[in-house]
């Protein structure tokens, strides 16, 4: 949760970075404020967060307002889950200003009642397709880690707020299992083939079986636009084959080529500008970051500031895409190599106590079903 928002705020910059059109430009401005010594000498103290911070600790805080101690063992229904998330995602729009939402997410959130209780609000938006829901369902992996129906069902229902197209909510998904395989243990280079193979059907059972939207959510199955960007993203790393891939030389002028590749996609991004605004490459992004640090850096600070270069410090979305991978690494590494500078950023405690909430919550689920 804290490194999530440490991302977000790192690559926000009050928004004089996430509309940078130039790395160039945002690797300049990095070197002029640590007088060239490089990101980890970056002081974030204070910096303020984006709204993708803000509607993440709304669905952290709504998932810890929706359990009871006595609500373990016999499970909570969705629909009480649902209503506080709702609720909570609701009242965060008071904290909004300045923070640039995205107008998808504001006009799903307008919808919902202060009560949360119409939850399913949203009719079906083909073009609710961006990265609202994968900034904001990273932690739903925290909490349903061993239980990936549960997490399926929640994370599909928490997208929907706001990105009823399967294109946009199939991001918040892919943002909650990975934190989920990271907690587990699960290799990294494996994500991605789990995810399409595994993951992805049961969301297409879960969302056939909630009833909405039926015939617009089969046909968005069955053009496969998100699972055909990952299956490309599958090929061009060799992960297909049991071999991590990259470019020999792979700086970030190599990254902003590629970056836009991972955000083109005909009909819905043609021209693949702003790199990781949507719900298919905020994760695809992400996760190149993640899994070029795992394959090539050693642990520590080597492996945060390399992720920092590259997934937060390019032109683009890139708080989105920061937050996502930095909730990633701190799944999967904690707080290792992250200087005490990076950590103070503005709702450092809200986070904190969100995340150690959440952590009790998964370890009793899993004691009272074991």
């Amino acid at each position: 949760m804290v490194l999530a928002a440490v991302g977000d705020a790192m690559g926000y910059k009050k928004g004089d970075w996430e509309f940078c059109a130039s790395t160039s430009k945002i690797l300049r401005d990095v070197d002029v404020l640590t007088s060239g010594k490089g990101i980890l000498a970056l002081d974030c103290s204070h910096w303020m967060v984006s709204d993708d911070t803000v509607e993440h600790l709304a669905t952290a805080e709504g998932l810890i307002k929706s359990f009871t101690p006595e609500s373990y063992a016999a499970g909570v229904p969705l629909e009480k889950i649902m209503i506080s998330v709702a609720k909570m995602s609701k009242a965060a729009t008071a904290d909004f200003c300045a923070r640039a939402p995205g107008k998808s997410e504001q006009k799903g959130l307008k919808l919902l009642d202060a009560d949360g209780k119409n939850w399913t609000a949203k009719p079906f938006d083909a073009m609710a397709i961006g990265c609202g829901a994968a900034m904001r369902c990273a932690c739903i992996g925290l909490v349903f880690r061993t239980d990936m129906h549960a997490l399926v069902s929640v994370a599909v229902e928490t997208s929907r707020l706001t990105k009823t197209h399967p294109t946009g909510y199939l991001g918040g998904v892919c943002a909650a299992v990975f934190t989920a395989f990271a907690l587990e243990g699960v290799p990294v280079e494996l994500w991605g083939l789990r995810f399409l193979d595994e993951i992805i059907p049961l969301v297409k059972v879960y969302v056939s079986r909630a009833g909405r939207h039926l015939r617009e959510n089969e046909a968005a199955f069955e053009k496969g636009d998100f699972d055909a960007k990952w299956e490309w993203y599958l090929q061009q790393r060799g992960l297909r084959t049991s071999q991590v891939l990259f470019p020999s030389v792979y700086g970030p002028a190599e990254r902003d080529s590629f970056y836009a590749e991972c955000a083109f996609m005909p009909g819905s991004n043609p021209s693949g500008k702003n790199p990781g605004s949507k719900g298919w490459d905020a994760v695809l992004i992400a996760y190149d970051a993640l899994l070029w640090v795992e394959a090539n850096c050693a642990p520590g600070q080597e492996k945060w500031s390399e992720l920092c270069y590259r997934a937060v410090l390019h032109r683009g979305d890139n708080d989105s895409t920061g937050s996502i991978a930095a909730a990633w690494y701190g799944a999967m590494h904690g707080f290792e190599g992250v200087p005490d500078c990076h950590q103070g950023v503005e709702y450092r405690g809200r986070c904190d106590s969100a995340g150690s909430a959440l952590d009790r919550i998964a370890r009793n689920l899993i004691k009272a079903a074991a």
